[in-house]
């Protein structure tokens, strides 16, 4: 969705074009709701109106939510960023299972070839490391070497100016001539010092120049050959990989496909083995008729027998006999009926044997589906064999016919019950979770707010008392004027910050910005005192801060630090000598021979030099050691700027300590 914030003023991932509209996410991610701003003025109008917008600006300054500025510079960078995205991967055809042995014993020995080249290539580096180290070490024994030859050379004419004085003094008087001696043998030695050294500094120079070749010459060949050769090995290695985790994502594929056969076959068996166990258990019914049969056979010819003795006992049996005979056709008619209807009750059977399994296995894959907001479902009815009796085999088959059809007619999605009870449990999953998000936001929030309350009162306790200790630091120091610390929000004093109002003496209210530099500097050394009183920091360092004070303020500030601020250490950079004359130590930085060097001197009062020149003596007495006691002069602390060793610019450092 495209849309402007501002009139003419357009959202940076607006103006951001991709190929790939997936991509934009990522972007908008980034970028949020920045704007574009035509220049800075624009972009800080924008930005500190009544909504916070995040601006950047067309120079590149960015603006944050949070009033911060950064960015910007002399050079605007370009190009950085691709005009393009990548989107499409071909497919790759699949390969044989050899083949992609073959492919990674090939990645093996390209993974072997790049490892050894990085080896190569981690010596090679460690190599030019230490000719690196070691060209910085004769560059410094060069420039050492040079330095002592500066010095040397600055030496000669020296040297060469004392032994024109001498030879002049040796004219007008006697000459010695171990002094002569000594002052050409202290020359000679001087030349030949000079000259081992000029040696010493060309054969360095020689070296670094060879050590440079030699490292030009491996950057050039071997270095740049190697980082080819990673970079293609390294190509190659990822489109390998990605082949081989293709083809291993087809073998998995295929694996699982294979056990679902696997188990598809395992119940086939199980079928198989129910099946024959149904045929067991009818054979063995079967074997029972059979005997049966027989029995009725027996019984048959037992009574054929008792027939034939009764037509031997009497000849008035013989119509008995007729009509037993008839009995007899009849009876064997009837046993070929019944086992006619044997051989179909036993075909029914094995009919309905053959279909038990399936009918088993199909009531086995039926599941009752529990229908959301309803009564609990009763399971299957197992029926007796009383019951089953009762019904009627067509009536079934009727009612199953009608209720195939009203099933396939409805056609009911019962993957959908499923799906419910998985949304209602993500569901249910997720309830929980906000609750409890719910219950640790409603403590983070009341601990936030006990925080932000207790902020809030010790900032207006600090802010009560450093503003009233500010007022009075004020007044002591410029006597007569005043200083107060306001508010802009008193509701939200972190929202908008704090107003530091100044009344100089003689003069209206101010801010401090429309200060002088003076003014400023006595406003700011009031403020510091008032946070030193409310909160003691053990170490100050001030650069120069009586630099814009006349001398009655250097006075008032050094004599308020010296006596007032005992509890701290004071390190003052100054060039005031009535401000560092109250110091308990000073440190003073100047220049010999183009080198800077310091000197510290303890700044004590002509007595205490006296008193510490005594402890030294009474020491040295006990001690009974033949130490001089150096006498310290009252004048030893002042440094003049006459003295030739020290520079006119120095800075003076000085410190009270607890």
């Amino acid at each position: 969705m495209t849309r402007k914030i501002f009139t003419r003023v357009p959202r940076l991932f607006d103006l951001i074009k991709v190929e790939d509209p997936r991509v934009s996410v990522a972007f908008y991610f980034a970028l949020r709701e920045t704007l574009v701003a035509a220049d800075l003025e624009q972009a800080s109008r924008i930005a500190y109106g009544a909504t916070r917008y995040r601006t950047v600006s067309l120079k590149g300054d960015v603006i944050e939510t949070s009033g911060t500025m950064s960015g910007g510079g002399r050079s605007v960078v370009r190009g950085r960023m691709g005009q393009h995205v990548a989107t499409k991967t071909g497919g790759a055809t699949p390969k044989s299972r050899k083949e992609i042995e073959g492919m990674q014993v090939m990645a093996q020995e390209l993974q072997t070839e790049v490892n050894f080249l990085q080896e190569e290539q981690g010596r090679l580096m460690r190599k030019i490391s230490e000719l690196a180290n070691e060209i910085r070490l004769k560059e410094t024994e060069e420039k050492k070497i040079l330095v002592n030859i500066k010095s040397f050379r600055q030496q000669l004419p020296h040297m060469r100016e004392q032994v024109e004085r001498q030879e002049v003094k040796k004219n007008e008087t006697l000459a010695d001539p171990e002094r002569v001696k000594e002052l050409e043998g202290q020359i000679e030695e001087h030349k030949e010092k000079l000259e081992k050294s000029e040696e010493a500094a060309k054969k360095i120079s020689d070296q670094i120049l060879g050590i440079n070749r030699q490292i030009g010459k491996i950057t050039d060949s071997k270095v740049k050959v190697v980082k080819d050769k990673i970079a293609d090995l390294t190509k190659k290695i990822d489109k390998l990989t990605t082949h081989v985790n293709k083809m291993t994502a087809t073998l998995n594929s295929a694996d699982h496909t294979r056990k679902k056969l696997e188990e598809k076959i395992q119940s086939l068996q199980e079928e198989i083995e129910e099946a024959a166990n149904c045929i067991r258990e009818k054979s063995e019914e079967r074997t029972q008729l059979e005997q049966r049969a027989k029995e009725l056979k027996q019984e048959i010819d037992e009574l054929e027998g008792e027939i034939a003795e009764a037509k031997n006992k009497s000849s008035g049996a013989s119509s008995r006999i007729a009509e037993i005979a008839k009995l007899e056709s009849a009876g064997q008619i009837a046993k070929v009926e019944i086992d006619d209807k044997l051989q179909a009750i036993e075909k029914k059977i094995k009919e309905i044997n053959d279909k038990i399994p399936a009918w088993q296995n199909h009531i086995k894959s039926l599941k009752l589906q529990e229908i959301p907001n309803e009564s609990e479902i009763e399971p299957l009815k197992t029926y007796t064999e009383q019951e089953l009796e009762s019904y009627i085999l067509t009536d079934l088959n009727y009612q199953i016919t009608v209720l195939e059809d009203k099933l396939k007619s409805s056609k009911p999605n019962l993957s959908v019950i499923q799906e419910y009870n998985q949304k209602r449990d993500v569901y249910l999953q997720r309830v929980k979770v906000l609750e409890e998000v719910t219950k640790r936001r409603n403590d983070f929030r009341t601990l936030y707010d006990e925080v932000r309350k207790k902020r809030f009162t010790e900032f207006m306790q600090g802010f009560g008392i450093i503003s009233k200790k500010l007022k009075e630091m004020y007044q002591m120091i410029t006597l007569g004027g005043d200083a107060e610390l306001d508010l802009v929000d008193s509701m939200d004093p972190f929202s908008e910050g704090i107003m530091f109002n100044v009344r100089p003496p003689k003069k209206s209210w101010k801010i401090i910005s429309n200060l002088s530099g003076g003014e400023k500097t006595l406003s700011s050394l009031a403020l510091v005192f008032a946070l030193h009183y409310y909160k003691p920091s053990p170490l100050y360092v001030m650069d120069e801060i009586d630099a814009a004070l006349d001398f009655k303020n250097v006075s008032i500030v050094s004599h308020y630090i010296k006596e007032r601020t005992k509890n701290a250490q004071f390190i003052i950079i100054s060039l005031r000598s009535n401000m560092f004359e109250l110091s308990n130590n000073l440190v003073g930085i100047f220049k010999v021979n183009d080198c800077t060097d310091s000197l510290t001197v303890d700044n004590l009062v002509p007595h205490e030099y006296e008193e510490i020149a005594d402890e030294n003596a009474r020491f040295s007495q006990m001690t009974q050691a033949p130490t001089q006691v150096p006498q310290l002069s009252p004048q030893t602390p002042q440094l003049s700027p006459q003295t030739p060793q020290l520079s006119t610019n120095m800075d003076l450092a000085f410190g009270i300590s607890v």
